[in-house]
C-alpha cells in the first residue's frame, strides 16, 4: 500500500497553474517535515517533499495556504523519472495529495471568508457541489 502522511510548513507559495487540455488546477507546493529526534547539535532536522494536488483540491489549497502555514497532507508518493537535456536520467519523487488538513485556525479562516469579511461556501459545501467527498476531519 503506497500512503503517505505529513504534518509540516509550506516552504513557498503555492504555484497554481491550469492545464491547457482540461482547464483543471495543477497545484505544486514544497513542504518541510520537521524529524522526531534531534541530530548530534541537539537541534531538529527537517525532509522536504515536493506535492501536487489537482483541481478543485488544488484549487483551495492555492487560495488558502502561503508560505509558512502548516499543513497535513495524505496520499501516494510517486515516482518521476526524466533523461534532462544533458542526457543525464533524473528521478524525483511528489506526494500526490488525496487529502489536506488545515492546521491554523487563521488559514482556516481565511478559506471561509473573503477579502471583504463576507461568509463564503465552507469547504464541504464546495467540494460537495463538485460531487467530491471531504478529504478532511
Amino acid at each position: 500500500m503506497n500512503r503517505c502522511s505529513f504534518f509540516g510548513r509550506l516552504t513557498a507559495d503555492p504555484d497554481v497553474k491550469y492545464s491547457s487540455t482540461t482547464q483543471k488546477a495543477v497545484v505544486n507546493f514544497p513542504i518541510a517535515v520537521r524529524r522526531e529526534t534531534k541530530n548530534k547539535e541537539g537541534k531538529y532536522d527537517s525532509d522536504f517533499f515536493n506535492c501536487v494536488a489537482f483541481d478543485k483540491r488544488g484549487e483551495m489549497i492555492g487560495n488558502s495556504f502561503a508560505k509558512g502555514s502548516k499543513i497535513c497532507v495524505w496520499g501516494p508518493m510517486r515516482q518521476e523519472k526524466w533523461t534532462d537535456k544533458d542526457g543525464n536520467n533524473r528521478t524525483t519523487y511528489k506526494l500526490t495529495i488525496e487529502g489536506f488538513d488545515f492546521v491554523d485556525s487563521a488559514v482556516r479562516e481565511k478559506a471561509t471568508v473573503d477579502n471583504n469579511g463576507e461568509a463564503i461556501k465552507s469547504v464541504d459545501a464546495v467540494l460537495k457541489d463538485v460531487g467530491e467527498e471531504v478529504p478532511f476531519y
